[in-house]
């Protein structure tokens, strides 16, 4: 049955290929009428039909699909299809075969199982897969005996931590699902058991304090992602209480969705929780397109389908990520790309990807490879071997974290030059006080970084002790006080001397996409208005060669505005009487600032945090290797300054 609608849906999309390449010969159609909406594809009604017990596997690849992949990697062994098949068959046989005992333990904060789930869908999932490839027993009875560990656990850690669900009901889901036909009956039930009494049953009593139904965060994607998997794996052996799941998800991921993803794909928690959240949104549609024929319309939420090209900007010319808020500078293959470059027609999405899978070790030889088997299902419906660089230089995202993303060249070396210049708030999921900070790459080195997050578990346990949470959010908060959380830590300002305002957003008000200069203006005086009456921040790369940088503040009317332009860097500085040369493997840049309306001071900060004294010092992780350069002027109270930076590579 899938088979056949994938026929149609690629004869119809041939056809319209066809038509339009002949229609291009033709008279232009005119324009549609004024205010008239643009004609959309009604949303398939769903089909349960399938979900038999003669129905299995049904998740992304039934037998007919899963022979049609594999007759497709063996077709060419030495296209990218075989190298993605290969990295799965290696991650099966490194993490799958593994004879370490997966037990309910943990972590070092009492609180997640996490790495335990992750560890079981990463084996469960390949060790299916790899079974499905070669038909060795050796793949079978691991899975089945992970499949009997965690499924005997005396819960999945609903209580405490529900991600940990999620991600135990998906490995259990895809891998009771795809190795059915070899299950015996008491292993059936066993898993069955377990995904109703351990992740059902408490998702319906609303067991986790933190409501995933209602969260907007990678909580919804990744609870209802693998929630829904598991309802659709065993629907017709608890049809009423799988079917009310699935029910509970149409109801709150599109909201969510809107949230996470509108309007242009910019994902509020940043690039790594972009992963994470868009792995199982990726999980939950397309194992609901593959059972039932349709993902309800969620995956036309407004910005989804720029979601990917939001993602593909967040690597840097540098081979890092864009670290801002609570992630990681260290690059990584994001397998949802694969889904979104099939279902959106954009195959540009994969052009990373296919860098990552030439260098080898695309699985990552860890439990965040469990998506691969996935993959297999969109790639071999791929022309991989037809994958351009981007086109655009430019991309801006707006919504809840606005960003602005530039690449000059896309060619990840010395003659790219990437910027990113960050909104939003620092009360956001996962943020950091980093609203208005600029990040900027040229000649191979950061010359304005962010730090990456530390260890969680480093500091929650710390600040535990203290009487707080990690977790809150508030103005005065602790979590403030982790010194790569401040605001004095980022290339943004700070006025006064004082924390941004939680809840002040920094906003794009407007953008320069043509011409020689590429950028935008944000207002940022929400973050400040406890200091000052406006503050606007202005960034550009002009001439694809010098990066400018100008704030305009205006001070209340009762008080003087002392600004503090910070820019944290990998260049050692040098001061001059009128700025700063850095310096880093034989290249220059030289930072030079005009002031209008007051004078400014050049100075250096300390990175180490063991120079402050704060309830978190000893707690703190080091920064070696980065320097805390800029200035500091002090605009009268009443009145205006413009502050004019710029980092050139000529002095």
């Amino acid at each position: 049955m899938k088979m056949h609608k994938f026929i149609l849906q690629t004869f119809f999309l041939v056809f319209a290929t066809l038509t339009a390449c002949s229609s291009a010969e033709q008279d232009p159609v005119p324009d549609p009428e004024p205010n008239t909406p643009p004609t959309e594809e009604p949303v398939p009604e769903a089909d349960y039909s399938g979900l038999t017990a003669e129905n299995h596997p049904r998740l992304f690849l039934d037998e007919e699909e899963f022979a049609a992949m594999k007759a497709a990697v063996e077709a060419r062994p030495d296209g990218y299809l075989a190298k993605l098949h290969a990295e799965v068959m290696s991650l099966a046989n490194l993490m799958g075969l593994s004879t370490a005992e997966l037990t309910f333990t943990l972590d070092a904060s009492n609180k997640r199982i996490l790495t335990v789930s992750k560890n079981a869908f990463v084996r469960i999932f390949t060790c299916a897969y790899a079974y499905r490839y070669t038909g060795e027993q050796k793949y079978l009875d691991h899975a089945v005996k992970d499949l009997t560990d965690v499924c005997s656990f005396e819960s999945w850690n609903a209580r405490k931590h529900f991600l940990d669900v999620g991600e135990m009901a998906a490995g259990v889901a895809l891998g009771y699902d795809w190795l059915y036909p070899e299950l015996d009956s008491e292993t059936k039930t066993l898993c069955e058991k377990a995904l109703q009494d351990y992740a059902f049953t408490p998702a319906q009593n609303r067991v986790w304090n933190l409501n995933f139904y209602t969260a907007n965060s990678n909580w919804n994607q990744v609870c209802n992602g693998g929630l829904v998997a598991g309802a659709l794996a065993i629907y017709e052996t608890c049809r009423e209480q799988a079917q009310d799941i699935i029910d509970k998800a149409l109801e709150s991921n599109p909201t969510v969705m809107a949230a996470l993803y509108s309007p242009d794909g910019n994902y509020p928690e940043g690039p790594g929780y972009w992963g994470y959240g868009t792995n199982y949104e990726a999980l939950m549609l397309g194992a609901l397109e593959s059972t039932v024929g349709t993902d309800f319309g969620i995956s036309r939420t407004e910005g989804f389908d720029k979601t990917g090209e939001y993602r593909l900007f967040c690597y840097t010319a540098t081979h890092r990520n864009f670290c801002y808020s609570d992630n990681l500078q260290a690059e990584n293959p994001e397998y949802a790309m694969w889904y979104l470059a099939w279902k959106f027609n954009n195959p540009s999405l994969l052009y990373r990807e296919l860098e990552f899978l030439d260098a080898g070790g695309y699985g990552q030889g860890n439990n965040e490879g469990r998506f691969l088997p996935m993959l297999m299902a969109y790639a071999y419906r791929m022309d991989l071997d037809r994958i351009s660089p981007p086109a655009q230089q430019y991309y801006s995202g707006h919504g809840a974290v606005p960003v602005v993303l530039i690449h000059t060249d896309w060619s990840l070396s010395e003659s790219d030059k990437y910027v990113g210049f960050k909104g939003g708030y620092a009360q956001s999921s996962h943020s950091h006080m980093d609203t208005g900070e600029f990040y900027y790459e040229s000649d191979g080195v950061r010359w304005s970084m962010d730090y990456e997050r530390q260890s969680y578990q480093s500091v929650e346990n710390a600040i535990i002790g203290l009487g707080g949470s990690f977790w809150t959010m508030d103005d005065g908060s602790y979590r403030w006080m982790v010194f790569r959380m401040n605001n004095k830590q980022h290339s943004t300002l700070t006025i006064n001397g004082a924390d941004h305002l939680v809840t002040g957003k920094g906003t794009i008000v407007e953008e320069y996409t043509e011409g020689d200069a590429l950028g935008a203006k944000m207002d940022l005086t929400p973050v400040f208005e406890s200091e000052a009456a406006s503050v606007m921040r202005t960034v550009k790369l002009e001439n694809e060669t010098n990066l400018k940088i100008t704030d305009e503040v205006t001070a209340r009317d009762d008080k003087d505005a002392t600004v503090r332009w910070t820019m944290v860097t990998e260049g050692e500085p040098t001061f001059t009487s009128n700025g700063i040369t850095l310096t880093k493997n034989g290249k220059t840049l030289y930072l030079k600032t005009i002031a209008t309306g007051t004078t400014v001071r050049y100075k250096e900060w300390s990175s180490d945090p063991a120079d402050y004294s704060t309830p978190l010092t000893a707690y703190d992780a080091a920064n070696p290797g980065s320097y805390l350069v800029g200035f500091e002027g002090t605009v009268t109270k009443g009145r205006s300054a413009i502050f004019r930076v710029t980092l050139s590579p000529e002095p």
